[in-house]
Order: C-alpha cells, then sequence, then structure tokens
C-alpha cells in the first residue's frame, strides 16, 4: 500500500506540474498582449492628441502655429504642467496630457495673436550671425555680424556686451569719408588688458544695414555736440582688433537696435530683434532662467553669480571667448587654492593693445545664477588674469562671463531696457 500511495501522489504532482506549465505559458501570453494593447493605446493618445493640436492650429491663419503644435505634443504631460506653471497659468483639475496640451496651445495661440498686432508695428527682424575662428595667440571664437555702412560692402564686426561703447579701424573710416570729430580730452576706453587712449578721433555711424535692415541713428552737426548719435571711437593701433574684424559693436549699438529685446539664438546662428511680448511666451522660455542685470562701472553690464557657492558680481561679456576671473578674487572664491599655487595655462586673451595676456588655469569651478544652486553646472576650464588691476578696478567684478558660459544653451535673451536676461 505504501508502494501504491508513493506512487499515486507521484502521478498527482507530474499531472500538476503538467498542467501548470500551459497556464505559464498563457500568463505570459496574456501579459504580452496587454503590453501590446497599452503601448498601441499610448500610441493612439499621442496621435490624438498630435491631431488635435494640428487640427486647432491649422485652422488658424499662421503658419507657425502648427510649428508649435508639434513642439506642445513632443512634450510630456509633466513637462507641459512645469511650464503652465512657471507662467502662472492655472492647472488645478488638469491630469491627462491632452488638457495641459489643449492649454498651453490656447495660451500660446492668443500670444500669436498679441504678437501679430505688435509686429505689424514693429516687426521682428532676424539676421545670420558670423562666428569665426580667429588666430592670434591662441584660437578664440567670436560672435558677429555684416554691417553696412553707406553702401558699402558687408564689414565684419564683433557683437561685444563687454564693451559700452563701438569701435572702428580709423583706416575704415577714413576710406568710407565717415565725418569725425576730436572730443575735448581726446578719447579713451577700457580692455582686459588695460585702459588707455586709443586715437584722438570718434566718428558718426551713418546709414547702417545689417542684412539690409536700417538701423535708426541720429545726425550730428558740429554745431549741436549735445545731440544723440551714434559713433564709434576710431581705434590706430592695428593690433587692438582682432585681424578680420572691422571693428566692435558695443552696447550703445545694441541699444540702437530697440527691440528691445534681442536674442542670440546659437543653434541657428541667427541674432533677432523686436518687441519683448513675442520672446515671452511661455513655450519659448521653457529651459531658460530668467537673470536680473544691471549697470556698473563703465556703463558695462553685470549680473550676481555663486561660483562654488560663494556670491559674486560678473560682467557680461559676448566679446570674450572665456570666462576670466579677476585675480583679485580668486582667494575669496577658491580658497584654500591661492593665486600663486593656480598653474599657468597654455592660453592668453587678447589684451587692450593687442598684446597677449597670461592666464592662469583654475580647478573645475561651480557655477550659478542663484542662491539655491539647483541649476548649478561645473565647468573645466575657466580662468584667471590680471585685468582688475590693470583696469584699476577692485576684486568686483570677480569675472567676466564669455561664449563659454554664455552660449552654453542654444539661447541668449537680452533686454536693456528691462535689465533682464535670459539663459
Amino acid at each position: 500500500m505504501a508502494c501504491d500511495e508513493k506512487a499515486g501522489k507521484s502521478d498527482n504532482s507530474e499531472r500538476t506540474q503538467h498542467s501548470k506549465e500551459p497556464q505559464n505559458a498563457l500568463q505570459r501570453r496574456k501579459g504580452r498582449i496587454t503590453e501590446r494593447v497599452e503601448g498601441s493605446l499610448a500610441m493612439m493618445l499621442n496621435l490624438l492628441i498630435l491631431a488635435t493640436l494640428f487640427y486647432n492650429a491649422l485652422s488658424s491663419t499662421t503658419s507657425s502655429n502648427s510649428i508649435i503644435a508639434q513642439a506642445i505634443a513632443g512634450l510630456r504631460a509633466s513637462q507641459i504642467k512645469t511650464i503652465l506653471t512657471t507662467a502662472r497659468i492655472p492647472t488645478a483639475g488638469l491630469y491627462d496630457k491632452s488638457e495641459l496640451a489643449s492649454l498651453l496651445l490656447q495660451t500660446e495661440l492668443q500670444l500669436a495673436q498679441q504678437r501679430a498686432k505688435l509686429t505689424k508695428m514693429s516687426p521682428l527682424i532676424t539676421i545670420p550671425l558670423s562666428s569665426s575662428n580667429q588666430e592670434d595667440v591662441k584660437s578664440n571664437q567670436y560672435v558677429g555680424v555684416n554691417l553696412v555702412i553707406r553702401d558699402s560692402l558687408p564689414l565684419p564686426f564683433i557683437v561685444d556686451t563687454g564693451a559700452s561703447q563701438n569701435l572702428l579701424r580709423a583706416s575704415t573710416a577714413a576710406s568710407l569719408k565717415l565725418p569725425t570729430f576730436s572730443p575735448q580730452g581726446g578719447t579713451s576706453t577700457i580692455g582686459l588688458g588695460g585702459q588707455g587712449s586709443l586715437g584722438k578721433s570718434t566718428c558718426i555711424l551713418d546709414n547702417l544695414k545689417l542684412n539690409g535692415h536700417a538701423i535708426a541713428s541720429s545726425s550730428y552737426s558740429q554745431q549741436q555736440q549735445q545731440q544723440q548719435y551714434l559713433g564709434a571711437l576710431l581705434v590706430e593701433d592695428q593690433r587692438a582688433l582682432p585681424p578680420l574684424a572691422q571693428g566692435l559693436l558695443g552696447l550703445t549699438f545694441l541699444s540702437a537696435l530697440r527691440g528691445p529685446m534681442i536674442e542670440f539664438d546659437f543653434s541657428q546662428k541667427t541674432l533677432t530683434w523686436g518687441p519683448a511680448s513675442c520672446f515671452l511666451t511661455p513655450l519659448q522660455l521653457h529651459g531658460l532662467q530668467k537673470i536680473s542685470i544691471r549697470k556698473i562701472a563703465f556703463d558695462l553690464i553685470a549680473c550676481d553669480v555663486y561660483v562654488n557657492g560663494k556670491a559674486a558680481v560678473a560682467m557680461i561679456d559676448l566679446g570674450s571667448s572665456f570666462t576670466i576671473f579677476n585675480t583679485l578674487a580668486i582667494e575669496k572664491l577658491f580658497a584654500p587654492a591661492t593665486l600663486a599655487s593656480l598653474p599657468n595655462s597654455p592660453r592668453f586673451c587678447a589684451g587692450f593693445d593687442g598684446r597677449p595676456v597670461a592666464m592662469k588655469q583654475l580647478s573645475t569651478t561651480s557655477l550659478d545664477f542663484a542662491a539655491n544652486m539647483q541649476q548649478s553646472r561645473s565647468f573645466e576650464n575657466f580662468y584667471a588674469s590680471d585685468w582688475g588691476k590693470e583696469v584699476g578696478l577692485s576684486s568686483s567684478p570677480a569675472c567676466i562671463l564669455g561664449l563659454d558660459v554664455l552660449g552654453s544653451k542654444n539661447k541668449l535673451l537680452l533686454d536693456l531696457e528691462a535689465q533682464a536676461m535670459y539663459i
């Protein structure tokens, strides 16, 4: 009997095991079918959202609305909600992506209608940016534009927010027969490598065009020297500018664009200016951080930054390829490191008179524009030089922010009137 019972139990266990195998296989097949169905439903939902957005967009008259709809459809629900929340648009009770996307699209279309009215009075103007690698001491990159003066051929200029005034080669001014005058006391300016006299004269920039678009500038006469005009300091020392550049366009030129918003799009290599409201839509500001800017010495612009968690003032300088720290601020921001302990950098920067200025190499540096350090980024190639001493400044500003930081994202928005920067 014992043998029979064991045999019976063995038979039962084998039957049970054999019966479980098809059940497990069936469950696995059901799981795969469920996953496929859920994936198909998710795909259909996204297609439905995209179709709805396109239908709403295409019912409008502007073709750009379909681009907006496509951009929204490519976002996750959490991203759309963040954009709406940042723009202070209520999202209470909205959880589905289709509902959030519809609200964002509606907001963008309303703003697009407002922009259309504004641009009839003050149109958006977009021109191509040019960037070139100038081989001086080391290869430096600049952002520039081609400027036409008095129907001249397009002349390459560097856009430089680190210069309060415009600069032009004296030889170029003479060839274009630009009106010039000599202010009392001569002309002077400052630069990274020091300060001093550039020349004896200032010229008047008139009949200016950027890619065919006229730039507003007022006339000047010897009898009305107090009248505002768009001028440029004449550069007689050929070394003071990169070899291929005819001059610098500083903050006075950018103010003359009268946007008041100016957008540098580094991915598309374009410069656009126009009414601020045309740039400040929730979708356009997604991923950008608003930074307050202010004027400092010599009418330059600066903002507050946090370097390794310590507060500092940084000058905004699109004319510099690199972010370069003031050696007078090194021990405060990089303690326990001292200036003497920093290694020499193989790179040089161009000084005020064109001479190379030696730089020190800094270790990995954390930089943020807000005290919470939530968007802090690490940079490995920051530098330090004695520009603070040569210009006659103290430890503030602690650094100049160059293209390595200002151009690290696709876009940089600058509103000189509202004293704001978006990066």
